[in-house]
């Protein structure tokens, strides 16, 4: 059996995610005009990173790979052919909401709660659960200070984020930045976007079990030991049962059978009575059978 993919491609681009250092592999991929989408299994405490590369090296370009997470923009890399930034891959870890700081990604469990306080929005709703790498053509300008960029609401470790319940739909995580961490000062690229987006490659993420149980993502050995270990699962499965409820089942018609002969009969006895006619008694037959019931962007360098 052939290796699972660990990446998506299109339009001379492609795009991974690592986690643990391990890209994930990638399951049902689909590809509509310039947008390709799959769905990846997360798991919760974890970081990650999102990668891109150019993969034919021989058009002269600069590119911006923005990455864009739960629908918010985490940062930018330039990348290309053309020097001093013709390195054919990038990579982003982390926000740096100001040019000392960064704050990793990593999944986390999603909490829900019936209050009504919990988020119901669903402009923030609708991007749960997605990592999203876009590719846009820049000519770049030079460089610039880094400036402070605020952290959203939802992606905050050091906020609480709960959704309503009614998004359980979501699948179960969603992604954090993690506490802040003191980092050397960095600059950022200055450059114009030439045109929109060339292509937009999206990553599905939820738990490994949401992903089985909808039959996204093949069962893993794990999970099948699992549910053949499961007592009540087993007992689900014993031939005695089925016997059981067949036998329960033909009780149950049987006294309902009786039921219905008795109360016929004495229909009939009574209407003898009343005209005075003598009735043979037949048998009854009763049916067993049942119905089923910019143009300017501050890049990150």
């Amino acid at each position: 059996m052939p290796a699972q993919p660990t990446s998506i491609s299109h339009m001379n681009f492609e795009a991974w995610v690592e986690c643990d250092g391990k890209a994930l592999p990638v399951y049902d991929v689909e590809v509509n005009g310039t947008k390709a989408t799959c769905w990846i299994a997360s798991q919760a405490g974890k970081t990650f990173s999102a990668h891109f590369k150019i993969i034919n090296r021989s058009e002269r370009g600069n590119y911006s790979g923005r990455v864009y997470v739960d629908g918010s923009r985490i940062s930018g890399r330039v990348f290309g052919t053309i020097p001093p930034y013709n390195r054919s891959k990038r990579f982003i870890d982390a926000m740096h909401p100001t040019p000392t700081t960064e704050q990793k990604l990593r999944f986390s469990s999603l909490e829900t709660s019936d209050d009504d306080n919990a988020v119901k929005d669903n402009a923030i709703l609708s991007h749960i659960g997605t990592i999203e790498v876009r590719i846009v053509q820049v000519q770049v300008n030079g460089t610039v200070e880094h400036g402070i960029k605020a952290v959203p609401t939802h992606l905050d470790s050091q906020q609480k984020f709960t959704v309503h319940e009614a998004a359980k739909k979501l699948g179960g995580h969603h992604a954090q930045l993690a506490a802040p961490k003191v980092v050397k000062p960095m600059k950022s690229t200055d450059v114009r976007d030439v045109g929109g987006p060339i292509v937009e490659l999206q990553f599905r993420y939820r738990p490994q079990a949401v992903l089985e149980a909808q039959d996204i993502i093949p069962r893993s050995r794990a999970t099948d030991l699992s549910l053949a270990q499961d007592p009540s699962r087993k007992r689900a499965r014993q031939p005695n049962d089925a016997g059981r409820r067949d036998k329960k089942a033909k009780t149950t018609a049987k006294s309902e059978h009786a039921d219905s002969d008795g109360a016929l009969r004495a229909r009939i006895r009574e209407l003898e009575a009343q005209l005075d006619v003598k009735v043979k008694a037949e048998a009854i037959q009763v049916s067993g059978e049942f119905g089923p019931g910019q143009i300017i962007d501050l890049t990150d360098d």
